[in-house]
């Protein structure tokens, strides 16, 4: 009884203003590379409760004070200021349609500033049945934190549904930082990672219609459970992980569609999830945690998929050694350390010149392995969720962001791109390409 007591009771005091992380400074720096979302797409067996959702919703933002805030500018130290609009901002319209991957697309390509906007913008597209997008500002939080905010929402609609006076907790712990995991590294990992930092330039040719961002799509399949079993027995029979096997069938289908320079080092970005080296009462946050590496193989004439694997085995050896992504947060750690101006003219340039080569046709792929999702962490009591897939940020063109994603042994794989700018055909066929190249 006091429990419930106790959960009906208005949040504790809010502070005005919270501290931006180093990522944090970083992805709201990246303007220049692409669009700073992620998106989770949620499909329900029939219709939710559109008013309890907005009020998760609302709820979800005073759990985690943070994404009711907007970003401000600082010459030394950026921050994030709590918003007093919350309770006037329509947090979860709903949308009547009877096309939802066009209303989806509209709705995925509406830019989100991080100063205007709210960090967390929903949508309920519905026909027969309802579908829930979700969209989080990349500068508060990552493709982790996305799935953070979705399992606490989740929590906030159950609760909502046995008592609508209920109140969660106010999460005011600090945010992850780098220190609270290199500082249990030892030093001469650290100087390693830091000493194999590399940014190479990409032999990688994408066609280019043109560049104009007016217009965005997303293509998105999905393999069922008994090919996921058989990708992972695929797996366990070579002694590999499933990443190394969605990174094979990547390089495969880039291949096939790009036909690259023969033997050429060919780089591609793949994404670690940095929680990992946390303690399990830190990692259950939403923030920005996640490191990035580049794996590099050779297109080879002839090659089968066992031959591409045993290079990506062997690339992924010499990223498991150096963790690169060690290098980095030392490298944002050091970029920073003279102030938000400072940092802002070294990370600018470099965006400038990445967008230099992209006007070229030129880009790095980048593989988001998101991972298994817990279908408990994704549970809406009485509205029963059908599929569930994730979106990487799009990137200006040209260049590919694949996201993948499984969700009850299902697998799902996305590409959000601008259709003005890059021929969608040639993404179907990319997309298409990798299903079949992955083991049967």
């Amino acid at each position: 009884m006091a429990t419930n007591q106790k959960q009906k009771l208005k949040p504790c005091f809010i502070p005005h203003r919270f501290p931006t992380t180093t990522l944090d400074q970083y992805i709201y720096l990246s303007y220049l590379a692409h669009d700073r979302q992620h998106q989770s797409v949620i499909t329900f067996s029939g219709q939710v409760d559109a008013g309890r959702m907005a009020r998760a919703i609302r709820l979800s933002l005073d759990a985690e004070p943070v994404l009711g805030c907007r970003f401000i500018e600082n010459l030394w130290r950026p921050y994030w200021e709590r918003r007093d609009d919350l309770d006037s901002i329509p947090l979860c319209p709903v949308v009547e349609s009877i096309n939802i991957k066009s209303e989806l697309s509209e709705f995925m390509a509406e830019p989100m500033d991080p100063y205007m906007d709210p960090q967390i913008q929903a949508r309920i597209f519905r026909s027969d049945s309802d579908t829930l997008c979700i969209k989080m500002n990349h500068t508060v939080g990552d493709a982790g934190g996305l799935t953070e905010f979705i399992g606490l929402l989740s929590r906030n609609y159950r609760e909502l549904g046995q008592d609508p006076n209920y109140c969660p907790s106010t999460n005011l712990r600090r945010r992850c930082k780098h220190s609270q995991f290199l500082m249990r590294v030892s030093p001469l990992s650290l100087i390693r990672s830091f000493c194999h930092l590399s940014s190479p330039k990409s032999p990688w040719k994408f066609p280019i219609t043109s560049q104009d961002f007016s217009s965005q799509s997303f293509t998105v399949r999905r393999i069922g459970p008994e090919r996921f079993a058989n990708i992972r027995a695929y797996c366990k029979q070579h002694q590999v992980t499933v990443n190394y096997i969605l990174i094979t069938a990547f390089y495969r289908a880039l291949f096939d569609v790009l036909a690259p320079p023969v033997n050429t080092p060919l780089p591609m970005a793949g994404t670690i999830n940095l929680r990992s080296y946390l303690k399990p009462s830190e990692a259950k946050t939403i923030c920005n945690f996640a490191g990035s590496f580049i794996t590099t193989v050779n297109m080879q004439s002839g090659a089968d998929f066992s031959n591409t694997l045993a290079q990506v085995r062997t690339a992924m050896k010499v990223v498991n050694t150096n963790k690169p992504w060690l290098g980095e947060a030392i490298y944002l750690n050091l970029a920073f350390l003279l102030g938000f101006w400072t940092a802002r003219h070294v990370i600018e340039r470099y965006f400038h010149r990445g967008a230099q080569e992209a006007a070229s046709g030129k880009a790095i792929p980048y593989l988001a392995n998101i991972g298994i999702i817990n279908p408990e962490q994704i549970d809406f009591g009485d509205a029963e969720v059908l599929d569930y897939y994730t979106l990487s940020p799009v990137p200006y063109s040209p260049g590919l962001i694949l996201s993948a994603s499984t969700f009850c042994n299902n697998m799902h794989f996305a590409i959000r791109f601008y259709n003005t700018a890059m021929d969608s055909s040639i993404v179907e066929r990319i997309l298409d390409l990798f299903i079949c190249e992955l083991p049967e």
